[in-house]
């Protein structure tokens, strides 16, 4: 449980911050793929973690 429960609805990152975040050589490169990941799939940490290279299907268009 959160200690400010209204916290949350505002713990989100601007198109900016997460452009930075993808891209600032600062960041690791593991890190950077991870943080693509879950800002422009919009996926959770936990699912973000478990992806692995066999789930990605270069045919799918993306």
């Amino acid at each position: 449980m959160d200690k400010a429960p209204t916290w949350r609805a505002t713990a989100i990152f601007t198109r900016d911050e997460l452009e930075m975040l993808i891209s600032d050589s600062r960041v690791p490169p593991d890190r950077q793929v991870l943080y693509a990941l879950q800002g422009i799939a919009a996926l959770r940490h936990g699912a973000a973690a478990g992806l692995r290279w066999k789930h990605y299907d270069p045919t799918s268009g993306w």
